[in-house]
């Protein structure tokens, strides 16, 4: 986290705040390009914003199905009800108001993080789960139900014209970014153990590089240094054209960014 003193010293442009759910109750800054994003625990109102583009019908009945199977059990409609009261809650907390057993109350906590209704994050000290409920996932479920219940208009193909709201995927990447770059928005260790976490970092990694321009291996390699807390460019470079972000001529020559 960056200190005050620090944050005296850089210059800053834009200030961007960004809800993350991994942050818990702490504050992390991250300074990067004269631009501080404060990274916060999003707040239970936290704003949603339309989608820009349509989506089809079957995202609708798919949101509503993981509405109905939620609502189908009793015990994770209570679990809903008792995180609504509450910010947030060990797992030993929830299992407290409950006459069942440690494995049951784990199952189903999984399966509303799994609908998207619950959040989930380790505790400091790590030895415990804490939930909070997500108001984002229950309010868009619950606008594919509006929809479905006012008629939603479809265009020539079966997409919704007025698409459901959702909160910003941009913020949401971010947030997952985070745990992979120090403050001053360098990369700490390769490779991450999920295939997943790979792609999302190279994805950001590559936003670096100029759609249509040919870059060296040497400026490839000038360009990931100032990005990168470990001296060992060559491996994030080889990951690029592994995972088809550059391609590159066959002696290695020429990179260029593929999209």
């Amino acid at each position: 986290m960056l200190q005050e003193k620090n944050i005296n010293q850089i210059n800053i442009d834009t200030v961007i705040l960004v809800p993350s759910l991994h942050n818990g109750r702490s504050i992390t800054a991250w300074h990067s390009d004269r631009v501080l994003r404060i990274f916060f625990s999003a707040p239970p109102n936290y704003g949603m914003v339309k989608r820009s583009s349509p989506i089809s019908s079957n995202d609708i009945y798919g949101k509503l199905k993981i509405l109905s199977n939620t609502l189908s059990d009793v015990i994770r409609i209570q679990i809903i009800d008792l995180l609504s009261q509450n910010s947030e809650l060990m797992t030993q907390d929830i299992i407290k108001h409950f006459n069942i057993d440690q494995p049951s109350i784990s199952r189903k906590l999984k399966q509303l993080v799994g609908a998207g209704f619950v959040s989930e994050r380790r505790s400091r000290d790590g030895k415990s789960n804490i939930y909070t409920l997500n108001d984002l996932g229950i309010e868009d479920a619950c606008h594919a139900l509006d929809l479905l219940k006012s008629g939603f208009s479809r265009n020539d193909g079966n997409e919704i014209v007025e698409a459901p709201r959702t909160h910003v995927e941009q913020d949401r990447k971010l947030s997952d970014l985070m745990r992979f770059f120090n403050t001053q928005a360098r990369l700490i260790t390769w490779p991450p153990s999920k295939e997943k976490d790979k792609i999302l970092i190279l994805e950001h990694l590559v936003s670096y590089f100029e759609v249509g321009q040919n870059y060296s291996a040497q400026e490839v390699s000038d360009v990931l240094r100032q990005h990168l807390d470990f001296q060992d460019t060559g491996i994030i470079r080889r990951a690029l054209n592994e995972y088809n972000f550059m391609q590159r001529e066959n002696d290695g020559s020429s990179y260029w960014r593929t999209h």
